[in-house]
């Protein structure tokens, strides 16, 4: 059985001092990565290089959650609305600042996201989607 605490705890630490490159660990395809270590099934296939190449393909979906919905939805169960995020989970939130954002969620509904160096820990307002590879 796989270490999911040590393992996303290592996935974190792999880009705490690191700046996020477009398309390689941004918040999608650094969340994407973090799928395929769990699971060994790689998810996402970003072929963005920029902030306006992202935003293009994100707004041809209709949003951040249309683009997760199209790499996730006949792999892994939607589990939000309908019940609650646990470790490990993979989803979408809304923000004030920087709109949708992809992450994981930790214990105690706390969500971690990829920023501009590093990560950021959060308690999310607003879940817009939450999948599970758990079940």
């Amino acid at each position: 059985m796989i270490d999911l605490q040590a393992l996303l705890k290592e996935h974190m630490e792999s880009v705490q001092e690191k700046e996020a490159v477009f398309g390689v660990d941004d918040c999608s395809p650094w969340c994407g990565s973090w799928v395929e270590k769990a699971t060994g099934v790689r998810v996402i296939e970003p072929d963005w290089h920029s902030w306006p190449e992202a935003e293009a393909k994100i707004k041809r979906a209709g949003s951040l959650c249309a683009l997760w919905d199209e790499a996730l939805a006949d792999r892994y169960d939607t589990i939000w609305p309908s019940g609650p995020p646990v470790f490990g989970d993979v989803g979408i939130i809304e923000t004030r600042i920087a709109g949708q954002v992809s992450g994981i969620f930790l214990d105690h509904g706390r969500f971690v996201w990829r920023v501009k160096v590093g990560v950021s820990i959060l308690q999310p307002r607003n879940i817009v989607k939450a999948w599970t590879f758990q079940r």
